[in-house]
């Protein structure tokens, strides 16, 4: 579907006001040859690409709506992070699949510009640029540029934590604790405290 907004003029190319009829019977034609338009070109929509929605996107409704400071921000994910990679592809192309390859993909693949090398984009950065591209492609259903949003059932990533090796001790290290702590003169809420650890096995966290 394709959707427009038309406003006649109130008034003659002279300043004089037009009567109601010729307002209507020019709202009228207006609609007749949007029809015939939509009717002729039917995959008008379909040779649309992302690099030239992103670029509507912005102008018409990012700067015209948004902080200068949002608008940046989603300049810069775009110029670095998302047209590089899918700019040249056609919005009809565009699949919940193939936005999902994309985020997994940007997510292993991708070099950071901070500098920190053999270390993947952060969940942040990747969500950041999930969010961007649902709001353009939310943006373009609205104005009938799309039907549906192909990042509606896509999924995030996340970072995997560190597994740390935990070390413990054994038998006669834990005998030779508590031998030692029977030396000392530690008050019995502590040594209470360090049996309990001990024995169940509790760590910091």
């Amino acid at each position: 579907k394709r959707y427009t907004t038309y406003t006649p003029s109130p008034t003659t190319k002279t300043g004089r006001p037009r009567s109601e009829k010729s307002i209507i019977q020019e709202v009228e034609d207006f609609a007749r040859e949007f029809e015939n338009d939509c009717k002729s070109n039917p995959d008008l929509e379909k040779r649309l690409t992302v690099n030239q929605l992103s670029a509507r996107w912005i102008a018409e409704y990012c700067e015209m709506q948004l902080s200068p400071t949002t608008v940046n921000s989603y300049k810069k994910l775009l110029e670095q992070r998302i047209l590089p990679r899918v700019g040249p592809v056609r919005t009809s192309e565009i699949s919940p699949y193939s936005i999902q390859k994309f985020i997994n993909d940007i997510f292993i693949t991708s070099e950071r510009l901070d500098g920190k090398e053999g270390k993947p984009l952060s969940s942040g950065t990747v969500k950041k640029i999930h969010i961007t591209m649902s709001s353009m492609f939310s943006w373009a259903v609205s104005q009938g540029l799309m039907s549906s949003n192909p990042c509606e059932n896509v999924k995030s990533v996340k970072n995997k934590r560190k597994t740390r090796d935990i070390k413990s001790w054994d038998a006669e290290q834990a005998r030779t604790f508590i031998t030692a702590m029977q030396e000392q003169e530690i008050s019995t809420q502590f040594k209470l405290f360090f049996h309990i650890a001990l024995f169940c096995g509790m760590r910091r966290g």
